[in-house]
């Protein structure tokens, strides 16, 4: 697995840190999202001019992740514009109108007793960059910690911290998404994780972004007696939230819930597989003996459904922009604080590596890899 911890320090150090650790592999990131944009958009996209106005909005939000950005485009030896284009690569393709079909999946169990959630997703995206993510561990100077899964140069994504939540995305498609370009949602993944205070300081603080493309942040909670979910639902038009059902299971894929928000969908359009994989996830979910993370992701390892399949694997002869996999599968230890990933979809036999036993947490240097 590759991991990389940033202990404590101040925004900018952390930045050209990560930047100059990864100067080839943030490098090569954007050159396969600059191909990745071409191809959907079929001309060339104006990366730079977009990442202007989301490093903008991201300074307006949140001046240290702005700082941040900045820093790693210098260590990484890449336009700061680049880099922020990086950042808002969900608001690009918005901005492309581009459709992503075979998209992430979410399961949520909040189980009785004072137990700890069960918290799975499927990260699906491009298989071009199958070898272009990496587990964070950032370390503040206040004792907090976050751990996200992130793609290099991103600043955040999947994640938990050592307040006991975590964070589910899941890509959505609304008809105002592109008008214009705003926060982009994974600078607002990691001031999620990042954000000290409550579950409900938390969600305080989606409710205050201003995105200008869609997506879904399912935030998970527990406190060591009670847990609770609530996926946040952003799109230009502002936040709506869904609850888990009566039972506290919570499943989702890449449609709006709300019916509010449902009605500006756009993924009959892009990606009609996200409404196949409800239904059939929800059932699997919904037949399970156990709730524990053994038995959810087996019932995550569908195949059902081909290349839009829960466990996605490309479409033999898919060109660039088009062939979607199933890079990593998730899972959140809230009770430990801890992220568990497995490197490929749930149909893969490999074992899980987890943040709670990696070598990092003896102590590394600051801003070096584990």
């Amino acid at each position: 697995m590759r991991h990389f911890v940033s202990q404590p320090s101040d925004p900018g150090s952390r930045g050209h840190a990560f930047g100059t650790w990864h100067r080839a592999e943030i490098q090569k990131t954007v050159k396969t999202y600059e191909q990745i944009f071409a191809a959907v958009a079929l001309r060339a996209v104006p990366m730079e001019e977009v990442g202007e106005a989301a490093f903008a909005a991201t300074s307006t939000f949140s001046p240290s992740l702005a700082t941040e950005i900045e820093a790693m485009a210098e260590g990484a030896r890449v336009p700061v514009g680049k880099l922020a284009a990086l950042n808002a690569r969900t608001e690009m393709l918005a901005a492309c109108g581009a459709a992503t079909p075979g998209e992430c999946s979410t399961v949520v169990l909040l189980r009785a007793g004072g137990a700890s959630p069960v918290s799975v997703q499927t990260w699906d995206w491009h298989a071009d960059l199958a070898d272009s993510w990496l587990i964070w561990t950032i370390q503040y100077p206040d004792g907090r910690v976050v751990h996200t899964l992130t793609e290099y140069g991103i600043v955040g994504k999947i994640g938990v911290n050592s307040d006991h939540r975590g964070l589910h995305v899941n890509i959505l498609h609304h008809e105002r998404d592109g008008e214009r370009v705003g926060l982009p949602v994974h600078v607002l993944a990691r001031a999620v994780l990042e954000c000290p205070g409550s579950f409900t300081d938390a969600l305080t603080l989606i409710s205050s972004a201003p995105c200008s493309a869609s997506s879904a942040l399912t935030l998970v909670g527990y406190d060591g007696r009670e847990s609770a979910v609530l996926s946040a639902e952003v799109s230009p038009l502002g936040p709506r939230y869904v609850r888990p059902d009566a039972s506290g299971r919570l499943v989702r894929t890449n449609h709006f819930l709300d019916p509010a928000l449902s009605a500006g969908d756009r993924e009959w359009a892009s990606g009609p597989d996200s409404y196949m994989r409800l239904d059939v996830l929800s059932r699997a979910v919904a037949s399970l003996e156990h709730w524990d993370e053994q038995s959810v992701a087996l019932a995550m390892a569908s195949h059902f459904g081909g290349s839009g399949a829960v466990c996605s694997h490309p479409e033999p002869g898919a060109g660039i922009g088009e062939r979607y996999a199933t890079l990593a599968t998730v899972s959140f230890d809230l009770d430990a604080c801890g992220l568990r990933v497995r490197p490929g979809g749930p149909c893969e036999a490999t074992e899980w590596w987890s943040s709670t036993t990696s070598a990092a947490a003896g102590g590394v240097p600051a801003g070096s890899p584990a």
